[in-house]
């Protein structure tokens, strides 16, 4: 019986050890299972990485792209507005010359044309001479405008504004316009105020002021008057020219607006390619349904003397 006994434990002892054996084997198991889905969700997790770091990478590939393709476009409107421009130029500087000289080869053919058949006397001949001397005499004075603009067009110029006075600007502009003045019979109305200074290009400044002041010239009815003003605001210059042209005046400013068709226009369209050559503008406006009002504007300095003036 004891050895029956000891039989059946060691029997138990055994089975004992083989369900162990096998709850062991269970645990590493599902131990192997577990470091398998430890695994397999860590290269998951490395993969997602990898695949949104591609992601990133491609979206900042994109927005370079589209960077790229932005200055592109950029670039190419730039080119077009130059290539604009340089088209208004040409056709700027083809205006002036078929305008500007044809009336003085129009009267010297005129005068080779009398001296060749002898149809005309010694005092006419006389007055067209003088008339190709005036109209040759303006037409130089245009063509000195016109060099002058054509340097300011070149990409190598460079706007350097100096202190000038209004004063001095305005004496050389009123003794060139002297002649049409007296001829229309003109009051000039001089309310620039002493000591008046601005920051601009001198040379540049007297031809944008004469072109202003033949406009207004040639729009004023005969004996009316032509007011001159200045003043400073907030560091900023206004200079105005005020001419009476009577009922018209709206006429006139839409012919200010189409240069190629008008010569005056094609006067103030230059004028406007000064002023903003020296960073400032003009604008020609309408008062009292009247007058015709051209307000000029710069950078204005201040003086001791007079400190509403720029």
């Amino acid at each position: 019986m004891a050895f029956f006994l000891k039989e059946q434990s060691l029997q138990q002892l055994s089975r004992s050890n083989r369900q162990q054996q096998l709850e062991l084997e269970q645990v590493q198991l599902r131990k192997k299972h577990s470091q398998f889905v430890i695994a397999g969700l860590f290269i998951i997790v490395i993969l997602l990485f990898i695949l949104l770091y591609s992601r990133y990478r491609q979206y900042i590939t994109w927005q370079e792209q589209e960077a790229a393709i932005s200055d592109s476009y950029t670039q190419v409107s730039l080119k077009n507005v130059a290539l604009r421009a340089n088209d208004e130029f040409k056709n700027k500087l083809i205006t002036i010359i078929a305008n500007d000289f044809r009336a003085p080869l129009y009267y010297i053919s005129e005068v080779a044309m009398k001296l060749r058949n002898q149809e005309a006397g010694q005092p006419a001949m006389a007055a067209l001479i003088r008339e190709i001397a005036s109209v040759s005499g303006s037409t130089l004075c245009v063509f000195d405008n016109i060099l002058m603009w054509i340097r300011m067009q070149l990409s190598g110029f460079a706007y350097q504004g100096t202190h000038c006075q209004l004063s001095d600007i305005f004496r050389q502009v009123l003794k060139q316009t002297a002649a049409a003045v007296k001829e229309k019979i003109l009051v000039v109305v001089n309310l620039l105020p002493e000591g008046a200074v601005v920051m601009a290009d001198p040379e540049m400044l007297r031809i944008a002021q004469l072109h202003l002041l033949r406009l207004s010239i040639q729009y004023a009815q005969p004996g009316s008057l032509l007011i001159l003003s200045a003043w400073n605001n907030e560091g900023v210059a206004y200079i105005r020219i005020i001419a009476d042209t009577g009922p018209a005046t709206e006429e006139i400013l839409q012919q200010l607006a189409c240069w190629q068709y008008d010569m005056y226009a094609l006067s103030y369209a230059i004028t406007r390619d000064f002023m903003e050559k020296m960073k400032g503008a003009v604008l020609a406006t309408t008062s009292e349904g009247r007058y015709l009002v051209f307000t000029a504007v710069l950078e204005g300095v201040k003086t001791q003397t007079d400190n509403s003036c720029g």
